[in-house]
């Protein structure tokens, strides 16, 4: 829904892929996994493209809202309870996270009425931020979990290159750039491609 630092998701609305579920599952079985198995893929037209593995939870704050709860299941099986299933996700629950949003909005062309016009947006519940809730650093009942967000609004207020001091050493280094989505959109999907005879 809104990109924040570095192509990181700032905000996120949850969605229901059972085609991707069942691709997962299948992968899961296949490799007779037990333990966290996450991807990130691509749906469009309905089919999934994962384009990323990856052994460990990812972005388990908008499921744990959606109705998932994806640590309490990997705690699950990390001590041998049975797993139960779980139902389809909520569809539509909006969350994001403030501190990858500010991050993103000094890498804009204008940063500093960017980052001001985030801190206004979030401040007043509008665009990606109305019916949405904080994931990443929740501040009700915390008042600490406001320090980091002030301090990147103030730093890149004051110099708006310094969100590379919050970021650098972050998925960038790894991240796939729109170039790399160019080339995977060109290649033809894998029942299309025919394995090279051993």
């Amino acid at each position: 829904m809104q990109e924040g630092a570095n192509g990181s998701a700032a905000a996120k609305s949850s969605v229901n892929a059972p085609l991707l579920r069942r691709e997962l599952a299948r992968l899961g079985q296949a490799l007779e996994w037990h333990g966290a198995l996450s991807v990130d893929a691509i749906v469009a037209d309905g089919r999934p493209s994962i384009i990323d593995v990856n052994p460990r939870l990812v972005e388990p704050g908008n499921a744990l809202a959606a109705g998932t709860d994806m640590v309490g299941a990997l705690l699950a099986v990390a001590t041998g309870t049975a797993v139960a299933p779980t139902p389809p996700p909520e569809v539509g629950v909006r969350t994001h996270q403030l501190l990858m949003a500010l991050l993103g909005a000094a890498q804009r062309t204008r940063p500093r009425r960017s980052v001001l016009g985030e801190v206004l947006r979030a401040s007043l519940h509008r665009g990606v931020y109305a019916h949405s809730k904080e994931e990443l650093l929740p501040w009700r009942g915390d008042w600490r979990t406001v320090v980091l967000p002030m301090a990147v609004v103030v730093a890149t207020l004051v110099n708006p290159q310094l969100w590379r001091f919050f970021t650098d050493g972050a998925v960038s280094h790894y991240a796939l750039t729109p170039e790399g989505w160019r080339q995977l959109v060109r290649l033809p999907p894998l029942a299309e491609v025919t394995p090279a005879s051993a």
